[in-house]
């Protein structure tokens, strides 16, 4: 990241950001993704981060749902064609699609649209799953192996998305019943080299970072990982 910052420096990147209002591309932005420590406090800079933004959550809760026409349900991702191309996230998301995974339940599409016009500034859900026993529909951000991006990151990534997204809509378009559980979701794959999944064992293992913690569960995210070799794990908040 360069240069390394105090805490007060890391603190005003974020509000000077936020001052334009612009809370719904905050997860885009790089400082989120900054690594390390500051150089007078000795905290994550992801730490001071979180312990900020609970003072944003009002404006997190109050971004304006994107009210997309056309289906969240794309007809031309199936059948599904595996693609020889350096896009992992999209290709492990196609590959676990349509199976079972134990909490999480049936993965049921990937790469669902939140845009309704092309200039709309927003991503799309990676995956999104359903469990008929937990009566619970997961809106899930991914991170694999080789991925860099930080822990926190994941979490305003998804829960950007569980509040943009029209979940009435997406709810009838994939043909749940409207009184299923909406839940924000990060699902990591299990390996020292996703940082993400470095920073969640960190986490719940070593009890570290327990203002990410603190926000995670003021949002109600939910954390699973996954490897080829087992199916998933939940962190308990």
């Amino acid at each position: 990241m360069g240069e390394k910052k105090t805490k007060h420096e890391v603190i005003n990147t974020l509000n000077n950001f936020l001052s334009g209002n612009q809370i719904r591309e905050l997860y885009a932005q790089p400082f989120i993704n900054w690594s390390g420590k500051t150089t007078d406090t000795n905290e994550y800079y992801t730490e001071v981060l979180a312990y900020e933004l609970f003072k944003y959550l009002d404006d997190f809760n109050s971004m304006p749902v994107i009210m997309r026409n056309s289906s969240y349900k794309v007809d031309s991702h199936f059948p599904i064609q595996i693609d020889t191309t350096n896009r992992k996230e999209e290709i492990f998301a196609k590959r676990i699609t349509g199976i079972e995974i134990d909490d999480l339940g049936e993965i049921l599409d990937y790469q669902i649209p939140l845009k309704n016009k092309q200039d709309d500034k927003a991503g799309k859900i990676d995956l999104v799953s359903l469990h008929k026993e937990r009566n619970t529909f997961h809106v899930i951000e991914l991170k694999v192996e080789d991925n860099k991006e930080t822990l926190l990151r994941a979490v305003l990534e998804t829960y950007t998305y569980f509040k943009t997204v029209n979940r009435t809509r997406l709810l009838q378009d994939f043909n749940v019943d409207e009184s299923v559980e909406v839940i924000p979701t990060v699902l990591v794959y299990d390996s020292e080299n996703c940082n993400a999944c470095c920073e969640l064992e960190d986490m719940y293992m070593n009890g570290n970072r327990p203002m990410l913690k603190a926000l995670s569960l003021a949002m109600g995210i939910e954390f699973y990982s996954i490897n080829l070799g087992s199916c998933t794990r939940q962190y308990e908040l």
